[in-house]
């Protein structure tokens, strides 16, 4: 899954879920998330020795970060700024100013809400990183 997809499902998602979760700690570790089967992620290695085989991330080592601040400051980039307030969460670099950023709406939900501004800011790194310029 690639970042643009998942944060796709996280911004459709209703609110914080163990699949999402599943799926952030999949994509993030460069695997393809299979499903969830009840006791943790089903994966599919996406490099190394195991590329291409099945594995498993159990549940209690994956961090609620759709449902609890804490585990979703954990995505926040270095050498970013972020803030989460009652009606948004927004992520920008150190040398930029927040009105530059993603303001995205917490409709109740700021974990989520971070999760999603955090995985727009690592999509807007490797966007810059990948410019030649």
């Amino acid at each position: 899954m690639t970042l643009s997809e998942l944060i796709a499902k996280l911004e459709a998602a209703e609110g914080p879920t163990l699949v999402l979760d599943g799926m952030i700690a999949a994509t993030l570790l460069g695997d393809e998330f299979v499903q969830w089967d009840g006791a943790g992620a089903v994966i599919r290695y996406g490099s190394g020795v195991y590329k291409g085989s099945i594995g498993h991330i159990s549940y209690h080592e994956i961090p609620s970060r759709t449902g609890s601040l804490d585990a979703a400051l954990s995505l926040v980039p270095g050498y970013h700024k972020w803030i989460v307030g009652s009606s948004y969460a927004a992520v920008w670099p150190e040398d930029s100013r927040l009105a530059d950023a993603p303001h995205i709406y917490t409709h109740g939900r700021p974990a989520l809400a971070l999760c999603i501004a955090c995985l727009k800011a690592i999509q807007h790194m490797e966007t810059v990183n990948a410019d030649p310029r």
